[in-house]
């Protein structure tokens, strides 16, 4: 079982250069080899069931945070998830793909509460991952996503989580609102209310 507290918002096209060109120029960023999940729609907004690399997981979100804003153009809903693992099931019910290209710059908040970045496919026990993912819902739906996903004891990850964004958002060149911010979860309930 794993505890995370995060942040994330998606928009419904390719990720715009700027935004890339940002990301780039955080630092030197893992490429992740591409990946299918695949979700089990209607589970709620509050609860994701995904099959991912060979197992079956199951996030729970534990505590909705009220959202997080960092400046005029960038704010955020923060969410504490409960992530569980286990072997695959024999049945499968009817699962949504979701293709996944992602980069990821890990940071840990020191001594002090200073943040820095962290060695590239190291997780912090105090400390992060920033997310910009290339997202393709069913095959045909493409959509782009940033997000921070924190590991820390629990009564510093909201704080880690803050610090973290301060950081990394300062120079941001666009802005992130709330109506956008939610998880994957509710992202496969719209995908799926839209295809009804």
């Amino acid at each position: 079982m794993i505890n995370t507290t995060e942040v994330r918002w998606f928009y419904p096209s390719e990720i715009p250069s700027k935004i890339q060109a940002w990301f780039t120029g955080l630092g030197d960023i893992q490429h992740q080899l591409p990946r299918t999940d695949l979700y089990l729609p209607g589970s709620g907004p509050g609860m994701g069931v995904k099959l991912r690399e060979g197992r079956l997981e199951i996030k729970f979100r534990c505590r909705q945070n009220g959202s997080l804003t960092l400046s005029k153009k960038i704010a955020g809903n923060v969410e504490n998830w409960r992530k569980w693992g286990f072997p695959i099931p024999s049945s499968k019910p009817a699962w949504i793909p979701v293709e996944k290209e992602r980069q990821i710059l890990y940071y840990q908040v020191a001594a002090g509460d200073k943040v820095e970045r962290s060695t590239p496919d190291v997780i912090p026990s105090q400390g992060g991952g920033v997310e910009l993912t290339r997202a393709v819902l069913g095959g045909e739906e493409l959509w782009w996503t940033i997000g921070i996903e924190v590991f820390a004891p629990d009564a510093r990850r909201f704080d880690v989580l803050e610090m973290i964004a301060r950081l990394v958002f300062n120079h941001f060149p666009a802005g992130l609102q709330v109506g956008n911010s939610f998880s994957y979860p509710v992202l496969v309930r719209k995908y799926r209310g839209a295809k009804r």
